[in-house]
């Protein structure tokens, strides 16, 4: 049964197990856990956003049965974030620095806002805190957009809607177009 070989005891040839024929077909070794229509749901909830977890929570069974699915679907599981061109993402993170809200940025090129959080925080821009409006100081409207709150003050737009289109709120519009007016 045992033979000497080198430094160590081997099991003889004669009672190692036989050799798997690769070749040869193989029937899987339990039924796939998924019906045909559960696989055709489960592709359409994570094509809709849902996570690979949540979709076999739901339809009960394990997250490496939705894996498979999915790698043998070829479904991009990539952040969307990461499927964005270099230049998309340039324009956004320009947009972040600008003090654009992060979650009107993140509709725009339509991604999760969280993504676009870390990716700003990986290129070191620093985020206004959730809910803060950015203050009269921090507001920097261009020569241009100044004419045009002006203008549209001028022509009988409210002050609400003004600063609805600039986004920001009406107490920092009010204080911006004193602040002009005094300056002309």
């Amino acid at each position: 049964m045992w033979e000497q070989h080198d430094d160590g005891l081997w099991l003889c040839e004669n009672y190692w197990l036989p050799k798997l024929d690769r070749e040869a077909p193989r029937l899987p070794s339990h039924p796939p856990s998924l019906t045909p229509a559960q696989q055709e749901q489960a592709i359409m909830l994570i094509r809709q956003g849902m996570t690979l977890r949540k979709v076999a929570d739901l339809l009960g069974t394990s997250y490496e049965s939705i894996h498979r699915l999915v790698k043998r679907e070829g479904i991009d599981l990539r952040p969307s974030i990461q499927r964005l061109t270099s230049d998309q993402r340039q324009e956004a993170l320009a947009l972040l620095c600008a003090s654009a809200p992060l979650r009107k940025v993140a509709e725009q090129f339509g991604v999760n806002h969280e993504s676009l959080r870390q990716l700003a925080k990986q290129e070191g821009i620093v985020l206004r805190p959730w809910g803060q409006r950015t203050t009269l100081t921090e507001q920097r409207l261009t020569p241009e957009q100044q004419e045009e709150v002006l203008a549209l003050l001028n022509a009988g737009t409210s002050l609400r809607q003004v600063a609805r289109q600039f986004d920001m709120s009406r107490e920092s519009l009010r204080r911006l177009v004193q602040e002009l007016q005094r300056e002309r």
